[in-house]
Protein backbone atom coordinates (compact mmCIF):
# COMPACT_ATOMS: atom_id res chain seq x y z
CA UNK A 1 0.00 0.00 0.00
CA UNK A 2 1.61 3.48 -1.74
CA UNK A 3 1.00 5.64 1.65
CA UNK A 4 1.50 9.87 1.71
CA UNK A 5 0.67 11.58 4.95
CA UNK A 6 0.07 15.34 4.59
CA UNK A 7 1.80 17.68 7.61
CA UNK A 8 0.08 20.86 7.79
CA UNK A 9 3.91 22.46 8.57
CA UNK A 10 7.78 21.27 8.36
CA UNK A 11 7.89 20.90 11.63
CA UNK A 12 4.63 18.47 11.48
CA UNK A 13 6.32 16.38 8.97
CA UNK A 14 9.63 15.91 10.70
CA UNK A 15 7.57 14.71 13.76
CA UNK A 16 5.87 12.33 11.15
CA UNK A 17 8.78 11.08 8.96
CA UNK A 18 10.17 9.91 12.28
CA UNK A 19 6.94 8.45 13.69
CA UNK A 20 6.58 6.35 10.12
CA UNK A 21 10.19 5.80 9.85
CA UNK A 22 9.47 5.41 6.26
CA UNK A 23 6.49 3.52 5.85
CA UNK A 24 5.29 6.10 4.25
CA UNK A 25 6.11 9.42 2.16
CA UNK A 26 5.37 12.65 4.00
CA UNK A 27 4.39 15.73 2.44
CA UNK A 28 3.86 19.67 3.19
CA UNK A 29 2.11 20.34 0.08
CA UNK A 30 -1.83 19.32 -0.09
CA UNK A 31 -1.70 19.28 -4.01
CA UNK A 32 0.72 16.18 -3.35
CA UNK A 33 -2.71 13.71 -2.76
CA UNK A 34 -4.07 14.38 -5.70
CA UNK A 35 -3.41 11.24 -7.32
CA UNK A 36 -4.38 9.22 -4.39
CA UNK A 37 -7.45 7.06 -4.97
CA UNK A 38 -8.19 6.84 -0.95
CA UNK A 39 -7.78 9.96 1.19
CA UNK A 40 -8.34 9.93 5.17
CA UNK A 41 -7.97 13.53 6.63
CA UNK A 42 -6.87 13.47 10.01
CA UNK A 43 -6.92 17.41 11.16
CA UNK A 44 -8.49 18.40 14.34
CA UNK A 45 -11.62 17.96 15.45
CA UNK A 46 -12.62 21.35 14.84
CA UNK A 47 -15.71 21.55 12.46
CA UNK A 48 -14.37 24.47 9.94
CA UNK A 49 -10.85 22.70 10.31
CA UNK A 50 -12.29 20.09 8.86
CA UNK A 51 -14.97 21.35 6.20
CA UNK A 52 -11.76 23.70 4.96
CA UNK A 53 -9.30 20.63 4.52
CA UNK A 54 -11.76 18.04 3.23
CA UNK A 55 -13.38 20.76 0.58
CA UNK A 56 -9.88 21.37 -0.97
CA UNK A 57 -9.76 18.32 -1.40
CA UNK A 58 -12.96 17.52 -2.77
CA UNK A 59 -11.23 19.64 -5.62
CA UNK A 60 -8.21 18.23 -5.85
CA UNK A 61 -8.95 14.50 -5.85
CA UNK A 62 -9.75 12.48 -8.66
CA UNK A 63 -13.85 12.13 -8.82
CA UNK A 64 -13.55 8.11 -8.27
CA UNK A 65 -11.39 9.17 -4.99
CA UNK A 66 -12.83 7.83 -1.70
CA UNK A 67 -12.61 10.59 1.03
CA UNK A 68 -12.37 9.59 4.79
CA UNK A 69 -12.88 12.22 8.22
CA UNK A 70 -11.35 10.84 11.71
CA UNK A 71 -14.31 12.39 13.18
CA UNK A 72 -16.15 10.18 16.25
CA UNK A 73 -18.10 14.20 17.13
CA UNK A 74 -19.23 15.47 14.69
CA UNK A 75 -21.53 15.28 11.62
CA UNK A 76 -20.55 12.67 8.82
CA UNK A 77 -23.32 14.26 6.50
CA UNK A 78 -22.51 17.58 6.74
CA UNK A 79 -18.84 16.77 6.30
CA UNK A 80 -19.58 14.82 3.50
CA UNK A 81 -20.85 17.33 2.16
CA UNK A 82 -17.95 19.59 2.73
CA UNK A 83 -15.90 16.95 0.64
CA UNK A 84 -18.43 17.68 -2.23
CA UNK A 85 -18.60 13.79 -2.64
CA UNK A 86 -20.81 12.62 -0.32
CA UNK A 87 -21.79 9.27 -2.03
CA UNK A 88 -17.94 8.50 -1.54
CA UNK A 89 -17.51 9.30 2.48
CA UNK A 90 -17.07 7.98 5.45
CA UNK A 91 -16.02 8.45 8.86
CA UNK A 92 -12.82 5.87 9.81
CA UNK A 93 -12.31 6.26 13.58
CA UNK A 94 -9.30 4.61 14.68
CA UNK A 95 -9.07 3.79 18.64
CA UNK A 96 -6.22 4.40 20.53
CA UNK A 97 -3.46 2.86 21.03
CA UNK A 98 -3.74 2.15 17.53
CA UNK A 99 -1.34 -0.30 17.54
CA UNK A 100 -3.10 -2.32 19.89
CA UNK A 101 -6.75 -1.66 19.45
CA UNK A 102 -8.19 -3.77 16.70
CA UNK A 103 -11.76 -1.63 16.72
CA UNK A 104 -12.77 1.14 14.20
CA UNK A 105 -15.76 3.25 13.91
CA UNK A 106 -17.12 3.51 10.75
CA UNK A 107 -19.92 5.51 9.67
CA UNK A 108 -21.70 6.78 6.27
CA UNK A 109 -23.90 9.45 5.31
CA UNK A 110 -26.71 8.71 3.73
CA UNK A 111 -25.60 9.70 0.47
CA UNK A 112 -22.48 6.75 0.72
CA UNK A 113 -23.53 4.56 -1.55
CA UNK A 114 -23.42 -0.02 -1.55
CA UNK A 115 -19.85 0.41 -3.18
CA UNK A 116 -18.32 3.02 -0.99
CA UNK A 117 -19.31 1.40 2.05
CA UNK A 118 -17.83 -2.33 1.05
CA UNK A 119 -14.48 -0.18 0.10
CA UNK A 120 -14.07 0.89 3.51
CA UNK A 121 -15.21 -2.24 4.75
CA UNK A 122 -12.71 -3.75 3.07
CA UNK A 123 -9.74 -1.02 4.15
CA UNK A 124 -10.60 -2.08 7.99
CA UNK A 125 -10.21 -5.51 6.96
CA UNK A 126 -6.61 -4.73 5.01
CA UNK A 127 -5.87 -2.30 8.04
CA UNK A 128 -6.41 -5.88 10.56
CA UNK A 129 -8.92 -3.89 12.12
CA UNK A 130 -12.83 -4.81 13.14
CA UNK A 131 -15.41 -2.79 12.34
CA UNK A 132 -17.34 -1.68 15.57
CA UNK A 133 -21.73 -2.47 15.71
CA UNK A 134 -22.57 1.07 15.04
CA UNK A 135 -21.41 1.00 11.06
CA UNK A 136 -23.54 -2.02 10.80
CA UNK A 137 -26.32 -0.39 11.36
CA UNK A 138 -25.73 2.88 10.62
CA UNK A 139 -26.15 4.79 13.68
CA UNK A 140 -24.43 7.58 15.75
CA UNK A 141 -22.03 6.39 18.45
CA UNK A 142 -22.22 7.89 22.26
CA UNK A 143 -19.77 10.66 21.17
CA UNK A 144 -21.85 11.89 18.20
CA UNK A 145 -24.86 11.45 20.61
CA UNK A 146 -23.67 12.71 24.07
CA UNK A 147 -21.19 14.97 22.84
CA UNK A 148 -17.86 15.21 23.90
CA UNK A 149 -17.57 16.29 27.11
CA UNK A 150 -20.40 14.46 28.58
CA UNK A 151 -18.52 11.39 26.47
CA UNK A 152 -15.54 12.04 28.44
CA UNK A 153 -17.14 12.93 31.44
CA UNK A 154 -18.95 8.81 31.29
CA UNK A 155 -15.57 7.15 30.06
CA UNK A 156 -13.69 8.59 33.33
CA UNK A 157 -16.53 7.23 35.43
CA UNK A 158 -16.56 3.97 33.49
CA UNK A 159 -12.99 4.25 34.01
CA UNK A 160 -13.23 4.55 37.92
CA UNK A 161 -15.69 1.58 37.78
CA UNK A 162 -13.14 -0.55 36.04
CA UNK A 163 -10.24 0.39 38.42
CA UNK A 164 -12.52 -0.61 41.38
CA UNK A 165 -13.48 -3.37 39.29
CA UNK A 166 -10.00 -4.59 38.95
CA UNK A 167 -8.57 -3.87 42.31
CA UNK A 168 -9.31 -8.12 43.81
CA UNK A 169 -6.71 -8.76 41.21
CA UNK A 170 -4.01 -6.88 41.93
CA UNK A 171 -0.92 -6.24 39.95
CA UNK A 172 -2.14 -8.71 37.64
CA UNK A 173 -4.90 -6.58 36.76
CA UNK A 174 -2.24 -3.45 36.29
CA UNK A 175 -1.76 -3.51 32.45
CA UNK A 176 -5.71 -3.20 32.11
CA UNK A 177 -5.73 -0.25 34.28
CA UNK A 178 -3.40 1.55 32.81
CA UNK A 179 -4.96 0.74 29.26
CA UNK A 180 -8.13 2.42 30.74
CA UNK A 181 -6.20 5.45 32.21
CA UNK A 182 -4.15 5.96 29.13
CA UNK A 183 -7.96 5.85 26.83
CA UNK A 184 -9.67 8.27 29.08
CA UNK A 185 -6.97 10.29 30.13
CA UNK A 186 -5.34 11.09 26.28
CA UNK A 187 -5.50 14.52 24.90
CA UNK A 188 -6.16 14.52 21.29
Amino acid sequence: MDTVLWARSEDSAARARDAVDGAATVVTELDALGDRTVVVEAVAEDAKVKTDVLGGLGVLLPAEALVATTTSSLSVGELGDASARPDRFAALHLFNPVEKMKLVELAFPDAATPATRASFRRLCETLGKTAGKDQAQDKPTYVSILGLDESQALARQLAQRARRALEPFGSRASRLAELADFIVHRVH
